[in-house]
């Protein structure tokens, strides 16, 4: 039940944002796993980075795809 609901609150957030947003921030979140980077410092990149690519999006959407992507992963 759990992975129908985050299933579908990916789609809603895919919907919102847009699907090239969503997978922008998703390639970003997926780069920074792996770094030797704190979570607060990756989840700064992420945002920094988007927000330069796209000047339209709020901090808090961008924290909804990292977080959903993370909860995917997790």
């Amino acid at each position: 039940m759990q992975a129908l609901f985050l299933s579908l609150a990916i789609t809603l957030i895919k919907w919102y944002v847009g699907t090239g947003v969503f997978s922008r921030i998703e390639a970003l979140v997926m780069e920074m796993v792996n770094t030797t980077l704190t979570n607060t410092e990756k989840r700064q990149y992420v945002i920094d980075t988007i927000k330069k690519e796209y000047t339209m999006i709020r901090t808090r959407i961008i924290d909804m795809v990292i977080g959903s992507v993370l909860t995917k992963l997790g």
